[in-house]
């Protein structure tokens, strides 16, 4: 028998977790359309600088308001949230010079955020998978892996394309998932898992 069984989570809000990281990207503009006329107007003039600002704060805009698909691949869209915190973070770095402290602050503060709702649409766009080993079970979240021992569960079941984790202390855990499981597979899964429980209780 196998020592390890996993199944792979639908996300049934997927089409509206696109639509809000479509809006971060254009909200992120906002604040580097502002970055830029704020450079535009600065003492150094239309340096490099500025210039390094407009193309990829142009490149970012046209994508989110035309071509969002390219937002749905989850390597894409991380590649622009990274450009994204880099340009925050010269902001911020700009409007110290500038020593308005207050916008910089501000400027680190997105730049921070949108570190955290990339990290979150990285791991929610890519297939996330619940691992059943014989020491633990990881569930996946939206920043982190969740795991709980088997001393823990009280039942797993599958019906219906919903996976549903039982504890002990009569609270679940239950999601939609793709299950691919053929017949023996299943049989198999429910020994494994009735072993673990039993193993550990």
């Amino acid at each position: 028998m196998l020592n390890h069984y996993y199944v792979r989570l639908i996300h049934d809000n997927i089409e509206k977790r696109y639509k809000q990281c479509r809006a971060m990207h254009i909200m992120v503009c906002f604040f580097l359309f502002f970055l830029i006329v704020q450079t535009a107007f600065s003492q150094s003039g239309l340096d490099t600088t500025f210039f390094m600002l407009v193309i990829p704060t142009l490149m970012i805009a046209f994508v989110a308001l035309f071509n969002s698909k390219n937002l749905r691949h989850s390597y894409n869209n991380s590649i622009f949230r990274i450009i994204e915190i880099g340009l925050l973070l010269s902001g911020a770095e700009f409007f110290k010079t500038q020593h308005n402290w207050i916008i910089a602050f501000l400027f680190l503060l997105i730049a921070l955020f949108v570190g955290i709702i990339g990290w979150m649409e990285f791991r929610i766009f890519n297939k996330q998978f619940i691992d059943f080993f014989d020491k633990q079970i990881i569930i996946p979240q939206a920043l982190f892996n969740h795991k709980k021992n088997w001393t823990d569960i009280h039942h797993v079941i599958i019906i219906n394309n919903y996976i549903t984790i039982e504890y002990k202390n009569n609270t679940f855990f239950q999601h939609q998932v793709y299950d691919s499981f053929t017949d023996i597979e299943r049989i198999n899964f429910y020994n494994f898992c009735e072993q673990c429980i039993q193993r550990n209780s």
